[in-house]
């Protein structure tokens, strides 16, 4: 059964938007030539990484991660929400070239020779993972230690410079669909290997994403509610999440929407239409730093609250407080504070004329997380079906890309 469920909306949906939304949505899904909705029939990838992932546990206690964007971020949620500071095993980053993180990654192993890293390109060539990864060969040779024997990868299975090292030395290297784009792949082996890693189930995170497939409803009403908000010329889309362990997911949800919707042309090479910038924040952290903007400023906000019903659950309960101006507080926890914010600020956005939805979760489980992975990838996917863009390419990332090549080379 679906975990997600729609609890709020500010503004009644359109009849006209939810028929487009629903025929949008259904144009997609049986559209053969982009895999993500398929990744949770192909059952290979998921025992796959899980095989890989329990190898890789068993003989390291350190993974570091070298990627970039959609070869990260989504990695990035994965370890924020599951990975505590009990963790045996420890996923790290190497997702900036960034030299003093760099040198902060390398103090923070604790032993290179328990150390594995994995490479991630969907392209195989990403200039970034390249030269992090050759300067991690660099260290291990200065060491005196075998970096291959460490070494794993993921990305498309033909020759590029990754796959055809990891092929030259017979390291293992997991596949990333071709039909499966970078921003699209946390549930290939990108993030599966890694959940795998940590000790999580990924068969978990399918289930959730299945889960998701079959919540067309809810998508469609999303999907709906924010064509209307671009009616509205509402071109902020704020991503408001109800955690502090979804941090990382606004992060993903930024690049995936802003990438996929982001488009100059449409499918007929005509003028695109214009779609929202996208923005996220942790209730109730923000509520001091953006509310103020959000509730007296331009209206040109939608926002999209995502509260997480565990959170608003605790055991640690206040018997008395130190303030007797607070005696209200007496028998509550932080979960009651944290829901009646999250209740309040909705209700004061609606209030003053800032359209608004709120979604619940039920917890952030590795099913209810595969089902978020999916659900925004759905919502996004359909949208891009509704405004007749091409939300899987980004053309305009390229030009920076072979800028940078050229100064390089100079």
């Amino acid at each position: 059964m679906p975990t997600m469920k729609l609890i709020s909306h500010s503004i009644e949906h359109s009849e006209t938007h939810l028929t487009k939304a629903k025929t949008g949505l259904d144009l997609f899904l049986k559209r053969q030539d982009i895999g993500f909705s398929q990744l949770p029939q192909r059952k290979k990838l998921w025992s796959d990484s899980f095989e890989l992932g329990r190898k890789i546990r068993q003989e390291f206690t350190d993974l570091v991660v070298i990627g970039i964007g959609g070869s990260s971020l989504g990695v990035r949620v994965i370890a924020e929400i599951f990975q505590t500071p009990q963790s045996t095993h420890r996923l790290h980053f190497c997702d900036n070239v960034d030299a003093s993180e760099f040198r902060r990654l390398l103090t923070a192993l604790p032993d290179l020779s328990k150390t594995a890293w994995l490479a991630i390109s969907k392209s195989g060539n990403t200039i970034e993972t390249m030269m992090a990864t050759d300067l991690a060969h660099q260290i291990y040779q200065r060491q005196g230690l075998r970096f291959f024997d460490h070494f794993f990868a993921v990305s498309e299975l033909k020759s590029s410079p990754l796959f055809d090292l990891a092929k030259a030395n017979q390291r293992p290297c997991l596949e990333i669909p071709l039909d499966v784009g970078g921003r699209f792949s946390v549930l290939s082996p990108v993030g599966m290997l890694p959940a795998a890693f940590l000790g999580l189930d990924p068969e978990q995170f399918r289930l959730g994403a299945e889960a998701a497939l079959q919540n067309k409803d809810l998508i469609t009403q999303v999907v709906a509610q924010t064509l209307q908000s671009f009616e509205r010329q509402e071109w902020i889309s704020l991503f408001w999440y109800y955690c502090s362990w979804m941090k990382n997911f606004g992060g993903w949800t930024q690049q995936l929407w802003a990438e996929s919707l982001g488009k100059k042309s449409d499918l007929k090479n005509q003028q695109a239409p214009r779609a929202s910038t996208p923005v996220s924040a942790i209730g109730a952290c923000d509520q001091h730093s953006i509310l103020q903007q959000v509730m007296e400023g331009s209206r040109d906000k939608f926002v999209i609250f995502t509260r997480v019903k565990s959170a608003e659950e605790s055991d640690l309960i206040l018997s008395k407080s130190l303030f007797p101006i607070h005696e209200y507080l007496q028998g509550r926890g932080l979960g009651d504070l944290l829901s009646a914010e999250a209740l309040a600020t909705s209700q004061a956005l609606t209030q003053v004329g800032v359209s608004n939805l709120v979604i619940e979760v039920k917890d952030l489980s590795a099913k209810t997380v595969g089902e978020l992975f999916m659900f925004w990838q759905l919502v996004v996917a359909g949208l891009g079906q509704c405004l007749e863009i091409n939300a899987f390419d980004q053309p305009g990332v390229e030009l920076g890309k072979r800028l940078a090549r050229q100064i390089l080379q100079s």
